[in-house]
């Protein structure tokens, strides 16, 4: 039997080596705790004045991961002398979880048999794989909500144009009435504007359910790397409206835009940054207290020229010491927050991207401030909003549309009467038309269809008429592949959401025709 003095100096030589192990080292008998190292002292919170030896090894383990433990150590009898590893909760002397990976072996202590066992902290993996798996979701809805936004977009569309040709009907049959001044030519009247002002209603929840549907597919864009010319303040209208409702069960929004430079952003990245800022000062506010709240938009144009957001809210406000930090990673800038992700360090990547910067200022208690600040663009990107405004003078222009949908056609037809206007339905018709020598202003071509496609088209008129090919106004309805993505990011060519409405079509038409030379004969 081993002497108490060397028993005693076996026992430091075994606690010096474990306390340089990068890993949590407990070393338990019968289910108590004989000693732990430096590193596991740490991780689980305990300073050194307080006794971790002594201790139950299951007071050290989440309840619910007894039975899990238990059926590790169980493991220590098969040949290897180990078991296997597994993965279970630590608890910390705060209560806080601590997610691990152990593997445990017989080993001899104090000289008698006892058991080691090794914890690796796997916080990071864990952090790490709910964000694939928050990445997978978010890649899954985008999917999904560019589906909805297509397939609800052409719907909406007739729905619309039909509301106004029927309410313009019924005006003109009112007006009709009235001037006929007869009794009954006024009670007829009178009935046809009541149906008007319904018609005009359901015009209104259909336009708010076409703006859904566009900022769907707007957000859904998000591996789309192409760059445009962005006034922000157009940028953070959906935002607003996709994130109101949860705004208005925490706090009143005030919008204060002043006027801002054009920036050369991607529209859904920078989009996804305000979702993210207004998100934060949302969860900064606790529900039931609307009326004592406020949460600020606002733009303006700095010093320096740059285009400038701030997202201010009137919520609880972060720590000081936990300033420095907001933009990390996984890091929770207020005490007790459940929220810790990626969300604001993605924003900052994103605005840091585009030569801008993002800061915060934050008083615990009286809110915080988010600023991004953006130069401007140098102009050379074609905005996909530019537009030419509706009191200048129209010239009139050869469009064609190509689109495998031909009601679309049918309502295009109608709104751009001041035009010569053609449809195809499959682009291999409009190649050879155009190759037999017919010449447009515009092309109104839809990005993906069966067959041949609008990118085969582009590609097509590049190698054998490059100045259709600059023509081309690429249409998209919120799906998009990964090679139409690439396409998009490449090319210089406009691009629309579908569908367009009235004002939106003739400002890009006189936009198109004022950037090309000269009309083609």
């Amino acid at each position: 039997m081993m002497e108490e003095p060397a028993l005693r100096d076996s026992e430091a030589t075994f606690q010096a080596v474990i306390d340089v192990a990068p890993d949590l080292l407990l070393v338990h008998r019968d289910g108590r705790v004989l000693c732990v190292n430096t590193t596991a002292r740490a991780a689980l919170g305990y300073g050194r004045e307080e006794t971790v030896a002594s201790r139950r090894l299951l007071d050290l383990v989440h309840p619910e991961d007894h039975a899990r433990l238990a059926s590790h150590l169980e493991g220590l009898t098969s040949p290897r002398g180990r078991g296997p590893s597994r993965e279970i909760r630590l608890l910390r002397s705060g209560g806080e979880l601590l997610p691990a990976e152990i593997i445990s072996a017989p080993v001899r202590f104090a000289g008698q048999a006892a058991i080691v066992s090794s914890a690796r902290d796997i916080t990071e993996r864990k952090q790490a794989q709910v964000h694939h798996l928050q990445k997978d979701r978010l890649t899954a809805l985008g999917a999904l909500a560019a589906g909805v936004a297509h397939e609800m977009g052409n719907p909406l569309t007739y729905v619309l144009h039909n509301l106004d040709l029927v309410a313009r009907s019924l005006g003109a049959r009112a007006d009709d009435c009235r001037s006929a001044g007869a009794v009954n030519g006024a009670e007829l009247a009178a009935a046809l504007d009541e149906l008007a002002a319904a018609l005009g209603a359901a015009r209104q929840g259909t336009e708010r359910a076409q703006r859904i549907t566009r900022d769907l597919a707007t957000f859904a864009r998000g591996g789309d790397q192409h760059r445009s010319l962005l006034d922000v303040r157009a940028v953070l209208k959906p935002v607003l409206h996709l994130v109101s409702n949860e705004i208005q069960r925490r706090a009143r929004l005030v919008e204060d835009f002043q006027a801002v430079p054009l920036i050369s952003a991607n529209e859904a990245q920078l989009g996804q940054v305000f979702v993210n800022l207004l998100v934060n000062a949302t969860q900064a506010i606790s529900e039931g207290r609307a009326g004592e709240h406020e949460i600020t938009v606002s733009t303006e144009t700095d010093a320096s020229g740059r285009a400038v957001v701030e997202v201010r809210d009137t919520g609880a406000g972060i720590p000081e010491e936990a300033l420095r930090r907001v933009f990390e990673p996984f890091f929770r800038a207020r005490p007790g927050s459940a929220r810790a992700g990626l969300g604001l360090s993605i924003c900052h990547g994103t605005v840091t991207a585009l030569g801008g910067e993002i800061s915060v200022r934050s008083e615990c208690g009286r809110g915080s401030v988010f600023r991004v600040a953006i130069p401007p663009s140098d102009g050379a990107i074609v905005s996909s909003r530019s537009s030419t405004p509706l009191s200048a003078a129209r010239a009139r222009a050869r469009i064609l549309l190509v689109d495998d949908e031909p009601q679309l056609g049918e309502i295009l037809g109608q709104t751009l009467v001041e035009h010569e206007f053609y449809v195809l339905s499959e682009a291999r018709e409009a190649l050879v038309r155009i190759l037999d020598g017919d010449q447009f202003d515009v092309i109104l071509c839809k990005l993906i269809m069966p067959i041949m496609t609008g990118m085969d088209l582009h590609a097509e008129l590049s190698r054998s008429a490059p100045g259709q090919a600059d023509r081309i106004v690429f249409i998209t309805g919120g799906a998009c592949t990964d090679r139409a993505r690439t396409f998009l990011a490449r090319i210089p060519n406009v691009r629309m959401e579908k569908p367009p409405s009235p004002d939106e079509l003739e400002g890009l038409i006189q936009g198109a025709r004022k950037r090309l030379e000269s009309p083609c004969g």
